[in-house]
């Protein structure tokens, strides 16, 4: 793959500053894609939760999210994709496997549609499409700097039947 690396610009993230850096990849068989880095929550630059950023304009398969996501080896990467009427699916990938959400990313995802004038730099109401549901998104300002909130359901968690002697070894102690 060809990677093209610039440093865009150091963004504010609410009242703490995002790190962002634009790059676009080239993979032989796809075509360039816009990508950002942010750094959601961070109180300094280089610091917070990276957050991979890819514009899906036309609709990548779940194998190629999955490579890119692999490829640009941070924590989750959002693969984003308006939807019109302030609707945007959104899938989330690490670098091994699909996740049905994830918050530090919908954060980057809609900093980055507001750095790049993908929505207007005004408050605002969204709708992020997920496999968890959808997601309901404000963005506010606060100074002049974008501010992005979520609401998120409940996490539902699977029912794990376990012993002491499935579980003890993966602690390094002994069952019992």
């Amino acid at each position: 793959a060809d990677v093209a690396c610039t440093i865009r610009s150091t963004v504010p993230c609410g009242s703490r500053p995002a790190s962002t850096l634009a790059i676009r990849l080239q993979y032989s068989s796809m075509r360039s894609l816009p990508v950002r880095f942010y750094a959601s929550f961070a109180a300094e630059a280089f610091g917070g939760n990276i957050a991979g950023v890819v514009y899906d304009d036309a609709g990548l398969k779940a194998a190629e999210m999955q490579r890119i996501a692999a490829d640009l080896s941070v924590p989750t990467t959002g693969f984003v994709r308006s939807q019109g009427k302030g609707r945007f699916h959104v899938r989330f990938f690490s670098t091994r496997s699909e996740m049905g959400m994830c918050g530090h990313v919908t954060v980057g995802i809609f900093m980055a549609l507001c750095d790049d004038l993908r929505i207007a730099k005004q408050e605002a109401s969204y709708c992020q499409v997920t496999p968890a549901g959808d997601i309901p998104v404000e963005v506010t300002f606060v100074e002049g700097r974008p501010r992005v909130s979520m609401k998120q359901g409940m996490p539902r968690f699977d029912l794990i039947h376990s012993t002491s002697a499935d579980i003890a070894p993966m602690l390094g102690v002994a069952p019992g």
